[in-house]
């Protein structure tokens, strides 16, 4: 009879304690890699936000030179007067100009390079500098003398080419934030990449020796990968509202016209925006607002089928893209849609087809220009980009 001790139980006991080892270097690792992750995934976070804050806030400053533009218009004369310069029209410039100078400032201190320091303070100061020479033509406008309203005139055209290099700048902005984050996120997959790597070389080994400990392995993979999967889920829809997110929007788009493009089929889009909502949001505050934008974004999802998307863009501006439908059809999404707009509020929409040839963003900034439209004509009712 053998002894206990012998060579296979020696080698069980050396391969045991070689994989113990192997174990305890191995979690050691994937512990210093997982952390570098999670710090990088938060980084990633932080640059997402920024730049979808400045995404959104590029989207107030297009408000702001639209209401720039009807004032302009509205300096030339009686005879062209679209609009009091210095009423609704001002009063929107006003916000809109004030909105964008208060959230630059508070995005200053999250900048990490030079470069982006440098594009956040030509941007601050450019809406700054934007609102110096807004009252002053508004003052020399309300004088009422002549010279001092042809002045106000002038100082207004520099105003819209000061307002065409502080948006520059705040494009230039938001695409350092998107690439900041872009490359965070390839820093991230990388560690994942060796991470996978490390786990499947362990899991090999440990299912030759230990084929409990290697199932523990396996299973901790599985749920490191299903909470990949979560947090990519969670990177293409909007927190609020549950429906798509910018990023979202974005990449569907372009597939869209792609698949559009080789099957001929038609594609239309709806910008749409809350009417006065800020004053609503003054009024009955914050908890409500978000409660109304969720409403607003199952009316949308209830409207269009499946297939279609709901993006909420930012703030209160949604964005609907119907693949395989013409103008006439988006419409009547929208005549689905208006009448049953909660709170007592309403929202104006603008309708753009596809013609086939154009870029998304050519597409997008016809569809802008009509809503743009709705907007000038009285809010709560639609209008078809030309």
């Amino acid at each position: 009879m053998r002894a206990p001790g012998g060579t296979g139980f020696r080698r069980l006991i050396g391969v045991s304690a070689a994989m113990a080892v192997l174990l305890l270097v191995a979690v050691s690792f994937t512990a210093t890699e997982l952390s570098q992750r999670q710090e990088l995934i938060a980084r990633h976070g932080v640059a997402s936000e920024l730049a979808t804050e400045a995404t959104d806030l590029r989207v107030e400053a297009n408000n702001l030179f639209s209401w720039q533009m009807v004032a302009a218009l509205a300096m030339l004369g009686p005879e062209q007067r679209m609009i009091d310069p210095t009423g609704e029209a001002h009063e929107h410039f006003s916000e809109s100009l004030t909105t964008i100078v208060v959230s630059l400032a508070a995005m200053e201190p999250a900048a990490e390079d030079e470069a982006e320091r440098e594009l956040l303070r030509e941007a601050r100061l450019g809406f700054e500098e934007l609102g110096r020479l807004d009252e002053v033509a508004m003052a020399d406008y309300r004088s009422g003398e002549p010279a001092r309203r042809a002045h106000a005139m002038q100082v207004t055209a520099s105003e819209i080419a000061q307002f065409q290099r502080a948006s520059q700048a705040l494009g230039q902005l938001a695409e350092a934030y998107r690439d900041r984050a872009d490359r965070v996120a390839r820093e991230s997959d990388e560690i994942a990449r060796r991470t996978d790597l490390l786990l499947v070389a362990l899991t090999t080994a440990m299912i030759t020796a230990l084929s409990g400990l290697a199932l523990w392995v396996w299973r901790g993979d599985r749920r490191r990968n299903e909470d990949l999967k979560v947090l990519e889920q969670e990177a293409n829809l909007d927190p609020l509202t549950g429906v798509g997110n910018r990023r979202r929007w974005d990449r569907c788009l372009a597939e869209a016209m792609q698949d559009c493009a080789a099957t001929g089929e038609a594609l239309s889009v709806i910008m749409v925006d809350l009417d006065h909502f800020k004053r609503f949001n003054d009024t009955y505050g914050h908890p409500a607002g978000d409660r109304h934008l969720q409403a607003v974004a199952r009316l949308l999802v209830g409207a269009t089928r499946r297939h279609d998307l709901v993006a909420r863009l930012g703030g209160e501006e949604f964005a609907v893209l119907l693949i395989g439908s013409e103008a006439d059809d988006a419409s009547r999404v929208v005549d689905r849609v208006q009448p049953r707009i909660p709170d007592g509020q309403t929202m104006s929409a603008g309708v753009a087809q596809w013609n086939g040839e154009e870029s998304g963003a050519d597409l997008i900034a016809r569809a802008d220009l009509a809503l743009y439209r709705a907007k000038a004509a009285g809010r709560n009712r639609l209008a078809l980009a030309s």
